[in-house]
């Protein structure tokens, strides 16, 4: 029969209220300190300037929920193994913050200890500041402190950390290169997406700004919107004066106003959901991610990384990234090159529209400041 081995177990904290409180009973006997932690008054003093200087640090609130899951449910002193704790672990560093203090001694019994807190009953609140603190003063101190109060045995914590920190920093080192690694794989695969969907997305915006090419605005056309743009005054003033014929109305929208519009909206318009994004990348990058991929299907230690755009559905699964998912280098830095010249392009074309469409304005006005009668504007339907 194989004999069980017995995991080694740490009892690493314990809430302050769940410690008993020094007092006799009515019998005489005095009730017993806790047999790790004593007394709940050891980390009380009503030394103002003890208080102070009993102030460690402010610390992550990741490091907090560590150590509020070093005790019991109820805040009690409860003996964990290294998986148990682990499992409660966000990060390595998390436990390096700890570990930094070791020497903080209580003044009043010898023992190395932490005190974790926090000033708000609430964690959703997110103004919460988590503390390290050796000292309360049990008549000042904001009571949410006391109630939140976490001690951490250092000596134990030493023990455990010693244990374990060799093995589960190499470990969390190795998770934050798949992390980093793997966002690398995920965004040159997704610029490749958005690069697609960017060349599709100016070269339709150039094919609207073609589409006026042969487009012409005649000064009665101008006339004619500021005339619609003053209907509602202008049909008020009665059937003696004006047509309220709707149809008549609606047809003058139609035939001129309406396409107004659209010219005015195609060279104001200047909302791009991709065509602006950076999609820049340098060699050294595209190389590490060819060699992440590869490690991937060679060392069984980086997980397979799965493709965000590839969804299997006989599988019900996406599928795994490859090196044939990534764009050729020349071809990806080409597409770039095609959308830049396309975006200089567009921006050469509204220009030419601008001056145009305010030439047909004929303000007669400082505040025009361009020059409407450039040469450029020859390419138009110009009217004879």
């Amino acid at each position: 029969m194989i004999e069980e081995i017995e995991e080694e177990t740490y009892t690493l904290a314990v809430k302050l209220k769940t410690l008993p409180q020094k007092r006799t009973k009515t019998n005489g006997e005095i009730i017993p300190p806790h047999e790790v932690f004593n007394y709940r008054s050891d980390y009380h003093t009503s030394d103002r300037a003890e208080v102070r200087r009993s102030y460690l640090t402010e610390v992550p609130s990741s490091v907090y929920n560590l150590v509020q899951n070093f005790a019991g449910y109820w805040g009690e002193a409860k003996p964990l193994t290294a998986n148990e704790i682990n499992f409660y672990l966000g990060k390595f560093d998390d436990l390096k913050t700890i570990a930094i203090y070791k020497n903080q001694i209580n003044v009043n019994t010898g023992k190395p200890y932490l005190i974790f807190t926090h000033n708000n009953k609430y964690t959703g609140n997110y103004s919460t500041v988590y503390k390290m603190v050796n000292q309360f003063n049990m008549y000042t101190s904001n009571p949410n402190l006391l109630d939140n109060a976490i001690i951490v045995d250092m000596d134990e914590f030493m023990r455990f950390y010693n244990d374990v920190k060799d093995d589960w920093e190499a470990q969390d080192n190795l998770k934050e290169t798949i992390r980093d690694e793997s966002s690398k794989v995920i965004r040159l695969i997704n610029k490749d997406r958005d690069l697609t969907k960017a060349l599709e997305e100016t070269s339709k915006k150039l094919e609207e700004l073609n589409s006026f090419n042969d487009y012409n605005i005649s000064q009665e056309d101008i006339e004619i919107v500021r005339l619609y743009n003053d209907k509602d005054f202008l049909r008020s003033l009665g059937n003696e004066y004006v047509d309220h014929d709707y149809n008549k109305w609606d047809d003058l929208y139609r035939k001129i106003v309406r396409k107004l519009e659209i010219y005015k909206r195609a060279i104001s318009s200047d909302y791009y959901a991709y065509a602006n994004m950076d999609f820049n990348i340098t060699l050294d990058f595209y190389l590490k991610v060819q060699k992440y991929i590869m490690q991937t299907y060679s060392d069984s230690s980086y997980p397979l990384i799965k493709h965000p755009n590839k969804w299997n559905k006989e599988k019900s699964e996406y599928e795994t990234i490859a090196l044939s998912d990534l764009p050729a280098l020349d071809e990806y830095c080409a597409r770039i090159s095609a959308l830049n010249t396309m975006k200089i392009t567009i921006k050469n074309k509204k220009d030419e529209m601008i001056k145009y469409y305010l030439s047909r304005l004929n303000y007669k006005s400082d505040l025009i400041v361009c020059d409407v009668n450039s040469e450029t504007l020859i390419t138009k339907g110009e009217e004879e």
